[in-house]
């Protein structure tokens, strides 16, 4: 993986690779990644940003309704991610 062997890496994903809006049928093992990567000596934030309760992100007249949201979440997203950081 690109980010193996860094120092930190912030994973955002829309799903864990089992639950929630899983789009394709191509496995997702995000959580093995991520184990992988940590393997490495990088510390990792993971956030499961998941899909808003009843938004079809494939619906684009739902879009800005989900960007909304995600905006709201990020609000209190970013004191988690500015520890992590620093």
């Amino acid at each position: 993986d690109l980010v193996a062997g860094s120092k930190r890496s912030l994973i955002i994903t829309l799903t864990d690779g089992v639950t929630g809006a899983v789009l394709t049928t191509i496995p997702h093992p995000i959580a093995q990644n991520i184990k992988d990567i940590e393997a490495t000596g990088t510390k990792t934030m993971w956030i499961v940003a998941g899909t808003p309760k009843g938004i079809n992100l494939l619906d684009p007249k739902q879009i800005a309704g989900a960007l909304r949201i995600g905006y709201e979440r990020s609000k209190t997203e970013a004191v988690k991610i500015k520890a992590f950081w620093n």
